[in-house]
């Protein structure tokens, strides 16, 4: 998993946050953003694996 980059994509702060804690303990990189204008903007500037939306 070193290095897998994951996009959290969700309006429900609450619920990102636990998928960014649970997600980072298991040694993937984690980002999230509440919605798909953010969403965009940071798939400009950078590279995700996978995107959870």
């Amino acid at each position: 998993m070193g290095g897998t980059k994951l996009l959290i994509v969700d309006d429900e702060k609450d619920l990102a946050n636990l998928l960014v804690k649970r997600l980072s303990r298991k040694g993937y990189e984690v980002l999230s953003v509440g919605t798909a204008e953010d969403a965009l903007a940071l798939l400009k500037q950078h590279f995700f694996d996978i995107a959870i939306l």
